[in-house]
């Protein structure tokens, strides 16, 4: 990565990656999507404003899926993609007790499925307000998609969108020691055009979750 500082408070940078996504074959199936990627981002780091600080990179995220073989088959449409990379996060301070956090990432994946690799994006917001020196409460709400359309098999055509609703508190009894309390609304539905029986993939769910964090 290099960067350069625009003012004292805001930055451009331009970065370079290369890796790799593994995903191993399963004995009972040709199938699985393997692939090199290079990465070339351009991102934007500061402050433009005392209660506004910004992280964002960007850009293209070049391909390699491997040929297919007598042993192995490649399930995607285009070997050599290029997909949009993107990832941000932006924490506003409303006031000296409130802040509002959002994040962002949208990038190709290996798949869950086991077979084809899906396109996943997802968007944070939340909203904490401090009530006291120890104790906030949390406000949120998430979209998250995973798309596996750029592979070519027709068993695996799926668009699956969650929205998520949560609500929940946080106790701070010192630096070291903070126990959580949370209620979450998982709504999953179906995005995917021209299928028999969309509710199959569909479902509600409520989870409440409790958690007691200790750093040292």
């Amino acid at each position: 990565d290099f960067g350069y500082k625009i003012t004292p408070q805001i930055a451009v940078t331009l970065g370079y990656r290369y890796g790799h996504q593994y995903q191993e074959q399963f004995s009972f199936t040709p199938y699985s999507s393997p692939s090199d990627y290079q990465r070339l981002l351009v991102g934007f780091e500061g402050t433009p404003w005392k209660w506004l600080d910004v992280k964002a990179q960007v850009g293209p995220d070049f391909r390699s899926y491997p040929g297919d073989t007598p042993t192995h088959i490649t399930p995607v449409t285009d070997k050599t993609p290029v997909k949009y990379y993107g990832e941000a996060l932006a924490t506003a301070k409303l006031t000296a007790k409130d802040s509002l956090i959002l994040k962002y990432k949208q990038f190709q994946w290996v798949s869950s499925l086991g077979k084809v690799p899906y396109y996943d994006s997802i968007v944070d917001l939340a909203y904490r307000r401090a009530l006291t020196s120890h104790w906030s409460v949390d406000l949120g709400g998430r979209a998250w998609n995973a798309d596996y359309n750029s592979g070519n098999l027709t068993t695996c055509q799926r668009s699956d969108w969650q929205y998520t609703l949560l609500v929940g508190t946080t106790y701070t009894f010192s630096q070291h020691l903070s126990a959580n309390l949370a209620y979450s609304l998982d709504l999953g539905r179906n995005g995917q055009d021209n299928i028999a029986n969309p509710q199959t993939r569909e479902y509600d769910r409520n989870l409440v979750s409790g958690s007691v964090v200790f750093k040292f």
